[in-house]
């Protein structure tokens, strides 16, 4: 059974901006409020439908639909590709839990190709763990929470949002 982290310890460069770790630190427990542009920065695309997460008893399901502690909403799950043209392998693909009282509908594929379907998360946190990669061997990974997915904005919505004009198509 791999350890649990009971916390995570973050070193900030000292303030005389010489860019030298100083050993002062904070020490988070909770879940980290994270942007998904942060997470994601080159997007993200659903390729899964929405599933029950289920909850676990003794190592075996119990037939009931978790529930999350913190907020008292069920538990959804789906799988996701990063669009990061770097990220390569299993770290592709991941998981991304939403916690919602209905279960969440994926956005539209892309037409043509309606497997891919691009999405955003709102309300995204993420939480460290440690899990074992090999025989005695073990790894920090983050479990990711959402409240909820959604389309991606057009370019048109983002610049109405920012208060631009967007851009003209190229002729």
């Amino acid at each position: 059974m791999a350890p649990a982290i009971s916390a995570v310890l973050l070193l900030f460069p000292d303030s005389g901006g010489s860019g030298v770790m100083t050993g002062v630190g904070r020490m988070i427990r909770d879940a980290l409020p994270i942007d998904f542009s942060l997470v994601f920065a080159h997007g993200a695309a659903v390729t899964t439908d929405v599933e029950q997460v289920m909850q676990f008893e003794g190592g075996k399901s119990t037939g009931r639909q978790e529930i999350d502690k913190e907020t008292g909403l069920p538990v959804w799950q789906v799988t996701v590709m990063d669009a990061d043209p770097a990220v390569k392998g299993p770290s592709k693909s991941v998981k991304v839990k939403i916690l919602s009282e209905l279960q969440p509908v994926p956005p539209p594929g892309l037409p043509g190709f309606e497997s891919i379907r691009p999405v955003e998360f709102v309300g995204m946190t993420a939480r460290a763990y440690v899990t074992e990669v090999m025989q005695g061997r073990y790894k920090v990974a983050w479990s990711l929470k959402a409240r909820e997915m959604v389309a991606p904005m057009t370019a048109a919505q983002v610049a109405s949002k920012s208060g631009e004009k967007p851009l003209s198509p190229v002729k």
